[in-house]
């Protein structure tokens, strides 16, 4: 046995001996004041403002001098600030006392950044598709984000890769000639597939976020592909697959956007078929408690296999 299982068996057998409770212990090991933490996390939320309002004052001088700027120059006052704050972003990530504030600027760089390409591609080039410069620009902030992340491992910048990246991948199918409907249900399908191998690094707080693009992206492409066809009810099918699978990986999103989209198909399909007809009200009644019956199932179903688990 190792000297940390000892130690932690010590702890354990001393917590049972003199009946201390886990926030006890927990309060001990992190002796911390209250007054630190709070002021910690009002230095955060300052720092956040303080990236709000400038970049509000950026967007606010910008659109003042627009129309009086020749190409060069709107194309300095976008990008150019969007290069430095990402700059910036990293040297306070270096640096212990300006670390809180990496995460403001590297958003506004991630902001700013795509804007400034966007408006040197609109300045400097004519008659190429927009599509290619959008999928040049998610490209370009897609590999910058993914590129930074393995030395700071931060979330920010691993979220705003992928988001690029699926920005990229929508674009790319689309440049392709792929119907819109099945480009939202691919992508929809990949966001979902990212999402589970994130889920299984320190940064599955992004998880959800995902999920919830994924299965909208996906259930609303689906149905588009299905609607009024005799694979109509494969819609239900897959609704009911983000049901189970929300059980399997323990995620309420999953469990949410499931459950609405088998609701929202109910009410489609009561409204197609049984609207004109003198049995309506009786299917509204029935409608109704079908919706209470599957709330109640979610519920159920995230009481015991999704919340119990996390907890």
């Amino acid at each position: 046995m190792s000297d940390s299982q000892q130690a932690l068996e010590q702890i354990a057998r001393l917590a049972r001996e003199h009946g201390l409770t886990t926030n006890q212990v927990l309060a001990a090991l992190d002796p911390a004041p209250r007054e630190t933490k709070n002021s910690h996390s009002l230095s955060q939320v300052l720092s956040y403002l303080g990236g709000i309002f400038v970049f509000a004052g950026l967007c606010a001088f910008v659109a003042t001098l627009w129309d009086d700027l020749n190409s060069g120059a709107r194309v300095v006052v976008t990008l150019g600030p969007g290069l430095s704050a990402w700059i910036l972003s990293q040297i306070a990530a270096e640096r212990e006392r300006h670390r809180r504030l990496a995460i403001p600027l590297f958003l506004i760089g991630a902001t700013l950044q795509p804007i400034g390409i966007l408006v040197a591609l609109a300045e400097f080039s004519e008659g190429s598709d927009e599509r290619i410069g959008g999928m040049i620009t998610t490209g370009i902030m897609s590999l910058q984000c993914l590129l930074s992340f393995p030395k700071k491992r931060r979330t920010g910048a691993l979220f705003c890769g992928i988001g690029f990246g699926i920005g990229f991948l929508a674009l790319a199918l689309d440049l392709i000639g792929l119907d819109g409907e099945l480009n939202a249900s691919v992508v929809g399908l990949s966001t979902l597939c990212l999402a589970r191998s994130v889920a299984k690094t320190v940064h599955q707080r992004m998880v959800p976020l995902m999920d919830l693009f994924g299965a909208s992206s996906l259930l609303i492409g689906w149905f588009e592909i299905v609607q009024n066809s005799p694979l109509e009810v494969s819609f239900v099918a897959v609704c009911c697959v983000l049901v189970y699978a929300s059980t399997v990986f323990r995620t309420p999103a999953l469990l949410t956007v499931g459950t609405v989209g088998l609701l929202c198909y109910i009410g489609y399909f009561t409204s197609e078929h049984f609207a004109d007809s003198l049995g309506w009200p009786v299917a509204l009644i029935g409608l109704g408690i079908v919706m209470m019956g599957l709330s109640t199932l979610a519920v159920r179903i995230h009481k015991r296999y999704i919340r119990r688990s996390n907890d």
